[in-house]
């Protein structure tokens, strides 16, 4: 609507699902990890979520950092708190098959991630078994979108 040269777009719907998800310890996943690497590692991660958008007929509103936010109902088709639960569901299907990108990083090579050589690496057995892990909130009711 906007392409087509509309200034103001303010609409209301009756009743949709709203999903917000992050990463569980972002902060700490990016200073333990080379720019390359994490941008690799959130390609793959919002990629696997944008996938199963359309196998779920949901709508992908913004991404931001690690932020992932997606809407469901606002196209009138019934059922959108069930799709979006179903949705968040892949989601942490798609988690578990996403590495870290400093488990990443001694798989790939030091010049694609910008990063020190694998053997000058130094994490735990604790750190490599680590999983991608992300929060998950979702709400249903009435609201106001707008540009």
């Amino acid at each position: 609507r906007l392409e087509s040269g509309q200034n103001l777009i303010a609409d209301h719907h009756n009743s949709v699902t709203v999903l917000f998800s992050d990463i569980i310890g972002f902060t700490e996943i990016s200073q333990k990890s080379s720019t390359s690497a994490l941008m690799l590692m959130l390609n793959e991660l919002f990629s696997g979520f944008d996938e199963a958008l359309d196998r779920h007929g949901v709508h992908k509103v913004e991404t931001i950092g690690d932020a992932y936010m997606c809407v469901t109902g606002h196209d009138g088709v019934g059922n959108h708190a069930e799709r979006m639960a179903a949705f968040a569901h892949e989601m942490i299907m798609v988690c578990d098959r996403v590495k870290l990108p400093f488990q990443q990083s001694a798989q790939l090579s030091p010049e694609a991630l910008d990063a020190p050589s694998p053997d000058s690496l130094a994490f735990s057995d604790d750190q490599s078994s680590k999983k991608l892990q992300i929060r998950v909130g979702m709400h249903s009711g009435p609201v106001h979108a707008g540009v």
